[in-house]
């Protein structure tokens, strides 16, 4: 890598909600697996909460160890009700300083050696495809796993490529009892060879394809990102990548999806170790947690009852947030732009294609121009 590429600086988002004792790995593997890791700054909203955790000291070990890494900045945040996915990466996201790159990732992830050199390399290889400033790399986590057997806590990342994300033709199934409120397409992810051949066959002869949206757990891109990170905090939590993706690409950003062995992986178990490796806060407990901050209540008297009532509430307010965005007036344009790119009908929750037939914004023709990639 040339000098001056060595030396420009990655600015790494992280929200981590109540304890997550992968957060620290996290951290530390991205700075010490950093081709140059005198470049990295991460930046942590740590969000606190009475009996978000069943160690209510937790947040003062993380503090410790996060004040002996000198790449790290971090905030202290209490949590509010409702849960916002959206408010809780937008507090770490300020944490920003103007480096050149930004990369927004989750609280329980674990980077490979080279990872900043590699991503910088793709973005840049991307931005030629697209010839497009307003270029981000986004795709599906691969998982990695901890070996509670083992004396030394060693990560096993599983060494593949990064994931592509697709709909799966139906709604999210968050309201099973009223389906009618079931209005968040869902998606999955997969490997471009078992998705499509035609897909296959564009990753293979370029190395890269259009990304139909963004993911919240990986999202890299340049400073033109920065003005661009903040997500409408209405946003609860399974709307957010839909809601921010069509932000983004009215915007003027291409989604491009990186065809390369991954380099950052994902925790996907809530808890998996019998020694205590790999637990985070559920989103029972972060409700839990953000009920009691804003009523006078006591966590003794909230019955399993009364708690998934409160369940259902957040889930309520999950489905307001993405009907008024997709009902505003101010918005169908926007939306119609990424039905467009991305082949989706939110009436419909059906794909019209497998992926993405050209990368958005490509030359920066409006989309309406564009012209496919196969």
């Amino acid at each position: 890598m040339p000098l001056e590429d060595r030396e420009k600086t990655v600015f790494v988002s992280i929200a981590c909600i109540g304890n997550d004792t992968e957060l620290i790995r996290t951290v530390r593997s991205c700075v010490e697996n950093a081709e140059n890791p005198k470049r990295i700054y991460v930046g942590i909203n740590l969000v606190y909460g009475q009996h978000i955790s069943d160690n209510e000291s937790y947040i003062y070990s993380l503090e410790q160890e996060l004040s002996n890494i000198k790449n790290a900045r971090y905030v202290v945040t209490i949590i509010k009700n409702p849960l916002s996915i959206a408010r809780d990466r937008n507090v770490a996201s300020k944490l920003y300083r103007g480096e050149d790159y930004i990369l927004q990732i989750d609280a329980h992830c674990y980077f490979t050696s080279g990872w900043d050199a590699e991503l910088i390399k793709s973005l840049e290889e991307a931005q030629k495809i697209t010839n497009n400033k307003k270029t981000l790399l986004t795709a599906t986590l691969p998982k990695y796993n901890l070996n509670e057997n083992a004396i030394v806590d060693i990560p096993i990342p599983e060494m593949v490529p990064f994931g592509y994300g697709f709909w799966e033709n139906e709604f999210l199934d968050i309201f099973g009892d009223q389906p009618e409120k079931n209005i968040i397409p869902s998606w999955r992810h997969t490997f471009p060879e078992m998705l499509s051949w035609r897909l296959e066959k564009l990753v293979q002869s370029s190395g890269f394809a259009p990304a139909l949206k963004t993911t919240g757990a990986f999202v890299f891109g340049n400073k033109h990102y920065a003005d661009h990170m903040l997500i409408a905090e209405h946003v609860v939590f399974w709307e957010e990548e839909i809601i921010h993706s069509i932000e983004l690409l009215w915007a003027g950003f291409s989604f491009v999806y990186p065809y390369i062995r991954a380099n950052v992986y994902h925790y996907y178990q809530i808890e998996q170790t019998n020694t205590g490796r790999g637990h985070r806060s559920g989103i029972g407990q972060s409700i839990l947690a953000s009920v009691l901050e804003s009523t006078d209540l006591k966590a003794d008297q909230i019955t399993w009852e009364q708690l998934e009532v409160y369940n259902v509430a957040w889930r309520e307010q999950m489905y307001q947030s993405f009907k008024a965005y997709m009902e505003n007036e101010e918005n169908q344009e926007k939306v119609k732009k990424f039905e467009k790119y991305s082949g989706m009908n939110f009436k419909t929750g059906l794909a019209a294609f497998e992926f993405p037939l050209y990368y958005a914004n490509r030359n920066a023709i409006p989309i309406e121009e564009e012209t496919h990639v196969g």
